[in-house]
């Protein structure tokens, strides 16, 4: 599957296991030669919706600490699932985008502050947003 995400498009796919360094990890994300998101196809649930989000987190700012991403993904996915949002077996229509978009805008918001512009973390957040609802996440209740 391709996704848009900071201005670039990038090959996602869920292998059934993922090496590197000669260890299995749960998901990686290759910028060169070709851009790359790969998530073990083994992952269920919140433990796969938070990889996608490290993994895409990456891809959007490669200059982001590994610590960084993963503190932000888990409190984004954490916040994603109190409120409602999160991934779904079923790829019924999407839902919850905007509850999605103001997570991961707010929490960017609080991690990058250095960043200082709104709409530079709104497109981010946009980008995350789509990201996420093509692989799946969707309202879980109403």
């Amino acid at each position: 599957m391709r996704l848009h995400i900071g201005g670039h498009y990038w090959n996602y796919s869920e292998p059934r296991t993922i090496h590197w360094e000669g260890h299995a990890i749960d998901g990686v994300c290759i910028r060169s030669p070709r851009r790359e998101i790969r998530v073990s196809r083994r992952l269920k649930g919140r433990t796969k919706a938070e990889t996608q989000l490290h993994e895409l987190t990456h891809a959007v700012n490669f200059s982001s600490s590994e610590q960084w991403v993963t503190t932000f993904s888990s409190a984004a996915t954490a916040l994603c699932y109190s409120g409602g949002v999160g991934l779904c077996k079923t790829r019924d229509r999407p839902s919850g985008a905007e509850v999605l978009r103001q997570v991961l805008f707010h929490a960017l918001r609080i991690g990058r502050h250095d960043l200082d512009d709104d709409h530079h973390l709104q497109t981010v957040a946009d980008d995350l947003t789509r990201a996420l609802l093509r692989l799946g996440w969707r309202q879980t209740r109403k």
